[in-house]
């Protein structure tokens, strides 16, 4: 049986019951809008890094776009800068070994630098503390 949220479901296979062992699934979606090609502002990437961090500390996780490509190559590399403490230029390399082709405009780039300026700002002033609209 999978578990959804609350409901239950039979796994079936060409219409033939499985005798497997059951477990439950429970998946989470969230669904941080940024336009095709585009960027979000740095307070709805901040949002996003957060809830990603938060997630990855509780299992597994997927980040995918359309493509898989620009935008999820950005919030990675935010990611990466805000968890690992790593320049935006060690982020964005790392995300392009990683999946070729990611991060595909400059803008996009400009966002993962912008994002690591305001974590490096954050780490020099205390008193202005990271928070979440």
């Amino acid at each position: 049986n999978i578990c959804l949220g609350p409901k239950m479901y039979e796994c079936k296979l060409n219409d033939e019951l499985l005798n497997c062992v059951p477990f439950c699934l429970t998946v989470y979606f969230y669904n941080f809008g940024m336009s095709d090609f585009g960027v979000s502002s740095l307070e709805g990437m901040l949002d996003a890094v957060k809830v990603l961090a938060f997630a990855v500390q509780e299992g597994k996780v997927a980040v995918h776009c359309h493509a898989g490509l620009g935008r999820t190559g950005v919030l990675i590399a935010c990611y990466l800068v805000y968890t690992c403490r790593i320049s935006a230029s060690e982020a964005v390399h790392y995300v392009r070994i990683r999946r070729p082709c990611s991060i595909q405009t400059r803008s996009q780039i400009s966002l993962v630098f912008d994002f690591a300026r305001l974590i490096r700002e954050s780490q020099q002033n205390p008193k202005r503390v990271l928070k979440p609209r």
